[in-house]
């Protein structure tokens, strides 16, 4: 059997408000820590709705574009694209 050679008490007198103080950091980070990965799986997923919404934006874009003719006579350097009429004063002029 072994019989401890020293031994030691210690003992202190410490405040709620003390123990707040010192301690209060440590309870925040902790706690940070439980939902930080939640919160960057979330952040996550948003940033790649939001690259996707816009890399549909663009390829619809694109194809807008594609789909209007640019022909160019390279003579008068002059585009001989139809003239589209929006609205009813563009066709019939006052």
């Amino acid at each position: 059997m072994m019989l401890p050679i020293f031994s030691l008490w210690r003992s202190g007198n410490i405040s709620t408000h003390a123990v707040d103080k010192y301690f209060g950091p440590l309870r925040i980070a902790l706690k940070v820590k439980k939902y930080s990965l939640f919160v960057g799986l979330a952040l996550s997923g948003v940033s790649l709705l939001a690259g996707l919404g816009v890399y549909l934006r663009m390829r619809k874009q694109k194809k807008q574009d594609a789909s209007i003719p640019t022909i160019k006579n390279a003579d008068l350097m002059i585009s001989l694209q139809p003239n589209v009429a929006t609205t009813k004063e563009d066709v019939e002029p006052a």
